[in-house]
């Protein structure tokens, strides 16, 4: 990564290359929901969350940014 410095646990980035996807919920599994990565130029595919991690509740819909 370009430029990461630590801030506590998280991490602040400057970032050359980036992708956004949305992903639509598909289905829950036993310990995760899962996730299909919308549209017709698929980057990442299929994205599972915990359950644990959507302590507000399921959103049917989430955004996912890698950077590099």
């Amino acid at each position: 990564m370009r430029n990461m410095r630590m801030i506590g646990r998280e991490s602040m980035t400057t970032s050359e290359h980036r992708i956004e996807c949305v992903f639509t919920h598909a289905k829950e599994t036993k310990g995760t929901h899962q996730y299909k990565e919308d549209g017709d130029d698929i980057k990442i595919g299929t994205l599972y969350l915990k359950k644990h991690a959507l302590t507000d509740g399921v959103p049917d819909a989430v955004k996912v940014t890698v950077e590099w």
